[in-house]
């Protein structure tokens, strides 16, 4: 089996993060997962620690400030470098947020098969997806970009801590 480290941003809900670390543990038995609590509650880090004292779980000791639709990938760059200086073994790693959840098994073995994934949707201006960058679609560089490479259409993805495009390189067939 594959090992699997989960970067886990938080910022409120010390409870419901437990809560969210046992469903994890309950339906992806093996993985680590490492908390970066963000540094607008940092002052509240030994409830999280009380809260989050579980097998395989991490509290990243450095905490950075984040905010809603800001981005939070400095933070699971911070929880991937703390893992590493801790010396956790992991293959992959998930971004996930403080508010998902699993509902059944399995997740682990489809992980095990890519190198890499993301979940991606074709931009649609129409669809008003508020965290899209519109400006950036528009932008000449962009457009020239993408000519460049033969790309008609832009993608975007939700993947935890993005809130920039995902600009898709490859066949579009």
């Amino acid at each position: 089996m594959v090992g699997v480290l989960f970067s886990l941003p938080v910022h409120e809900r010390p409870d419901i993060v437990r809560d969210q670390l046992e469903n994890i543990q309950h339906f992806c038995p093996g993985a680590k997962v490492c908390i970066h609590v963000s540094g607008l509650v940092a002052h509240e880090r030994h409830l999280f620690e009380s809260a989050c004292a579980l097998p395989d779980v991490f509290v990243n000791p450095n905490s950075r400030e984040t905010g809603h639709s800001t981005g939070l990938l400095h933070a699971h760059i911070s929880n991937f470098e703390h893992a590493l200086s801790l010396g956790v073994e992991f293959d992959k790693v998930v971004l996930i947020s403080s508010n998902e959840m699993f509902v059944r098994r399995g997740a682990m073995e489809v992980i095990a098969n890519f190198e890499i994934g993301a979940q991606t949707e074709i931009f649609d201006a129409a669809g008003g997806w508020h965290l899209f960058r519109q400006d950036i679609a528009e932008d000449e560089r962009m457009r020239g970009f993408l000519k460049r490479l033969g790309l008609p259409v832009y993608f975007g993805g939700q993947a935890e801590g993005r809130n920039r495009p995902i600009v898709t390189v490859g066949n579009m067939s």
